[in-house]
């Protein structure tokens, strides 16, 4: 709607005739960019901890999140799926911040590096 246009030469459409023409689109890229996020995440090497517990509460999250927005049948679902993904992706925060980032280089526990 603005910068497809924009950058084609044309001017921006903020009509609603062309945002209803374009939802289809928009949906297209949200799940294009939903894929993308979830595979690399799953190919990411970073340390994720997912239990049940945190599918649980995540989902309860996004529905309440959802009821709250009234999005109605339809959004409690996404609103669950968008919890769950989310801690698919992301993983506990409280256990993934107790897992040690990195070991620290033999150099480091000497009080800095030697010169020879």
């Amino acid at each position: 709607m603005t910068l497809l246009p924009l950058l084609l030469g044309k001017p921006a459409a903020w009509d609603l005739a062309t945002a209803q023409t374009l939802i289809p689109s928009l949906l297209g890229h949200l799940a294009y960019g939903a894929v993308t996020v979830a595979v690399l995440a799953l190919l990411s090497r970073r340390e994720r901890q997912i239990g049940p517990g945190l599918l649980v509460r995540a989902s309860a999250a996004g529905l309440f999140t959802a009821a709250v927005l009234g999005l109605g049948r339809h959004g409690l679902i996404v609103g669950a799926l968008v919890g769950a993904s989310y801690a698919v992706i992301f993983g506990d925060p409280a256990r993934v911040a107790a897992l040690p980032r990195f070991a620290a280089p033999p150099s480091a526990s000497r009080g800095g590096c030697s010169r020879r």
